[in-house]
């Protein structure tokens, strides 16, 4: 049957036919284009995005500011350390005359510190650690540390800390295998768990909790009871120094009334 569009025109049926077998085709050349142009990611709004959403995925954690930290630790910190008489804490001499809040921001301050120490805030660092023999309980690796203080897969086990090796055994070994004889570099799947700021730093309250509340009846110092864990702050090492002195500067209250 001819199609009624053509009814105003006297052409011959055999050319209407040819006519409307050419409009077809071009009408699916024009698919076809533009099906072309849109694989090619030539301009491609969607192609554009999904490189986007690659490159941040893969785009370095930015470091981690100081409010965080503080914000973080104190929430999950036990409230009890910060009573007078609960520790001893020799870099802050007013400890027990300073009020409670003062306390609470001078522990604060302290894993400040502690992170800019152990990590300078960079919440995707990874460090190779000699001195500790054997291998990780979850990882069965050598012992690095990861994140903003420093921390390890096995401490999920030891303290209770939400790290999910489970799920991450893959990523980590990658990381782990990027080492190349480093000391220290960063991990590419900066999206594990450990590596997540807020994890890290409640794993470090944790361990924290678990250290001071054991200790808090005896006459050890604060930074020698930590330092069973975190190495920058034992004796004699430099960082230990920098710690106490930008402690000491945040909070002058424990030095000086007034």
């Amino acid at each position: 049957m001819q199609d009624p569009k053509w009814n105003n025109y006297k052409i011959h049926p055999s050319v209407v036919d040819w006519l409307k077998k050419v409009n077809r085709n071009l009408q699916g050349a024009k698919k076809l284009f533009v099906l072309a142009f849109l694989s090619s990611g030539c301009g491609l709004a969607s192609g554009s995005a999904t490189t986007a959403h690659a490159q941040a995925n893969n785009a370095e954690p930015s470091r981690v500011q100081e409010s965080e930290i503080r914000e973080l630790i104190d929430r999950n910190l036990a409230p009890e350390l910060a009573e007078p008489g609960r520790l001893r804490v020799s870099f802050c001499p007013r400890w027990n005359q300073i009020s409670t809040t003062e306390r609470r921001e001078t522990l604060q301050h302290f894993f400040v510190a502690l992170a800019r120490a152990e990590s300078n805030f960079r919440p995707h660092l990874m460090f190779y650690e000699p001195s500790i023999s054997g291998q990780d309980l979850l990882t069965g690796q050598e012992h690095v540390s990861e994140g903003l203080l420093q921390l390890s897969y096995q401490d999920a086990r030891i303290y209770g800390c939400r790290f999910d090796y489970d799920r991450e055994h893959r990523e980590f070994q990658q990381d782990f295998q990027a080492r190349n004889n480093r000391m220290s570099w960063k991990a590419r799947n900066a999206h594990r768990s450990i590596l997540q700021p807020d994890r890290n730093l409640e794993c470090g309250a944790l361990i924290a909790n678990r250290l001071l509340l054991s200790a808090r009846n005896s006459q050890r110092d604060l930074l020698q009871v930590m330092g069973a864990y975190w190495g920058t702050l034992r004796a004699g090492r430099p960082s230990r120094n920098k710690v106490i002195r930008e402690v000491q500067q945040r909070m002058p209250a424990c030095l000086s009334a007034g």
